[in-house]
């Protein structure tokens, strides 16, 4: 009569998958429970704005780049510099630098050190005046309006 042996543990590790399929199994997409089988008959929400509403948001904020550039003709938005930036016009010095300074120094005098041959306080200025006005006019344009009632 022959004697059935008892497995060992090398017998029992090679029964189990290799690694590799434990990591792939992992990945493998769980499956549905039951609220995401009723999703169909819940009330969807909104589609996302379609793709080119959010191309027009960027050519918004373009040409209100482009219209403060007129009121502040220190400032260019040319794109063959920094890629179209707000910077002060004829230097690669952009509008987010000259604010990052200003918050690391403190004070107009200190940023015109650093950049004096081409930089004046009036550049500066300039910068800061156009940030803020780019702000609060962005911010303003996307305001639902007022209902008295």
């Amino acid at each position: 009569m022959a004697r059935i042996r008892k497995p060992r543990k090398h017998d029992i590790a090679s029964e189990r998958p290799p690694a590799s399929m434990y990591y792939l199994n992992q990945w493998r997409p769980k499956p549905r429970s039951l609220a995401l089988m009723l999703l169909p008959f819940v009330e969807k929400p909104a589609p996302l704005a379609p793709r080119e509403a959010r191309r027009s948001v960027k050519q918004e904020l373009r040409a209100l780049a482009d219209k403060l550039c007129e009121r502040y003709p220190g400032i260019s938005t040319d794109q063959d510099i920094l890629s179209g930036a707000p910077h002060i016009k004829n230097v690669r010095l952009s509008v987010g630098n000259i604010l990052a300074k200003l918050y690391l120094y403190g004070n107009i005098q200190d940023i015109v050190k650093i950049y004096e041959p081409h930089v004046t306080e009036d550049h500066v200025k300039q910068a800061i005046a156009y940030a803020q006005d780019f702000l609060e006019t962005a911010y303003h344009a996307h305001e639902a309006p007022q209902v008295d009632g």
